[in-house]
């Protein structure tokens, strides 16, 4: 080997030496930062990320974890700086939930394209889309107490469909969006009425002298269960959707509510508390075959099928906390969705059954969140200081309607899902906020 070689050859090898104690630096300091940041050392572990981006700028995991250490040091500049860095290496780890959902929060985003439908000084309430989905059945309090509402899906054409001096609420579509039913106290006590989806020819179908309540309609409308004190206690009671051929399906001494039909109108679906605690019942649509589904200490509530009728999701409280649980329409295979010390309400699937939206207070407000049919993928969609409720799919399964107090009020918002915010939106409202 001559000389000049010999020579060229160390040059190189040197050169990969340097490279290599770099990266082993690099990895160092970064496994330093990890340990720290796990024990809350915040100050040690920006030390040692910050010596580890010196040494790699480029390293999209370094200023991931300086991200997370200036967040924990409530430095929200240096950490909107370091994102950036995160987005210009178009780096996965952009994506993280954590991050994501503070970075909106920060430059004041939503996860998805969303409107506010509603707006007036008082509160509207218990949004749902018709089965076609052009339209929105609501109650509001803006004219003094609580009447029926529908609006067109876009928040135009809003329109009040009762007029009396009491009280009307729980107002759903019908399978084939013709008619609305809902509850009134305007002849004394709670009743069931159905009107027209213009709010024309408001009909009476029940009349005791106590309550009917929780109406719904048979998937083929022409029946609807509910709930009535007639005969003493909560039981349920079917009839035909003209009020006709009323008849108590169950009979026992204790609390029944909350009925709903199964997808194909063979069974009927309800909670029931004969132990004391409250546990998930089906029956047969006309009331034979009585099951219990779930047996437990605690409460179980609040159930739901998916829209094929495999499944049911419902809430319990078995494991001390208010969760989600999913099972089979038998009852077999329960399993826990989410675990966390906060509550989680209000379940229901999307219309193709591979989603599910509800509420959480993980967050120690209320926000509305999805999650996949098996628990997997859970995610905040709305990122704000006060409450959003009250979630349901749009029929096609690509907006979702709720409500939400962050203009002062209990307002109806739409959030499409079709329509996520984009990474360059968010560099650009990033740009805004640094200045740059």
């Amino acid at each position: 080997m001559t000389r000049e070689k010999a020579v060229f050859v160390a040059f190189v090898l040197a050169l990969m030496g340097l490279s290599q104690m770099g990266g082993c630096g690099t990895d160092k300091d970064i496994e330093k930062g990890k340990r720290a940041l796990r024990w809350r050392n915040y100050d040690e572990a920006l030390a040692a990320f910050t010596n580890a981006v010196h040494r790699k700028p480029d390293n999209d995991v370094v200023h991931y974890y300086l991200t997370q250490t200036y967040l924990r040091l409530r430095k929200d500049k240096e950490a909107l700086f370091e994102y950036r860095q995160l987005l210009t290496l178009n780096s996965p780890k952009a994506d993280d939930e954590e991050l994501v959902v503070w970075i909106y929060g920060v430059l004041g985003l939503e996860r998805c394209e969303t409107r506010r439908l509603t707006m007036n000084e008082a509160g509207d309430y218990d949004p749902f889309f018709s089965p076609d989905g052009e339209q929105i059945v609501f109650r509001s309090r803006r004219d003094g107490n609580s009447e029926i509402y529908v609006m067109a899906s876009d928040g135009s054409e809003p329109r009040r469909l009762t007029f009396n001096e009491e009280e009307d609420v729980d107002a759903s579509f019908s399978p084939d969006g013709e008619e609305i039913v809902f509850v009134s106290k305007r002849d004394g006590n709670r009743e069931i009425y159905v009107m027209k989806s213009d709010g024309s020819n408001q009909r009476r179908l029940t009349n005791n002298e106590t309550d009917d309540e929780s109406p719904s309609f048979s998937p083929d409308g022409g029946q609807i269960v509910f709930v009535s004190r007639r005969d003493g206690n909560e039981e349920i009671y079917v009839m035909k959707s003209d009020g006709s051929d009323q008849r108590r399906l169950t009979d026992n001494r204790v609390e029944d509510c909350e009925p709903l039909f199964s997808p194909d109108g063979g069974e009927i679906l309800f909670p029931s508390r004969p132990d004391g605690n409250w546990e998930i019942y089906v029956m047969k649509s006309d009331g034979s075959d009585q099951r219990r589904l779930t047996d437990n200490r605690a409460d179980d509530r609040f159930p739901a099928f998916s829209p094929d009728g495999e499944q049911i999701v419902f809430l319990s409280a078995r494991d001390m906390d208010i969760e989600i649980y999913v099972m089979r329409s038998d009852g077999s295979k329960q399993r826990r969705l989410t675990a966390n010390k906060a509550g989680d309400y209000e379940p229901s699937f999307s219309p193709d059954g591979k989603s599910i939206v509800f509420v959480s207070w993980r967050d120690v407000r209320a926000e509305i969140y999805t999650m996949a049919s098996d628990g997997s993928h859970q995610q905040r969609l709305t990122i704000n200081e006060v409450d959003d409720d009250t979630p349901s799919f749009s029929p096609d399964g690509k907006k979702i309607v709720f409500v939400s107090k962050r203009d002062g009020n209990r307002e109806i918002y739409v959030m499409d899902m079709t329509r996520p915010v984009e990474r360059a939106q968010i560099a650009e409202a990033l740009g805004a906020s640094l200045g740059k």
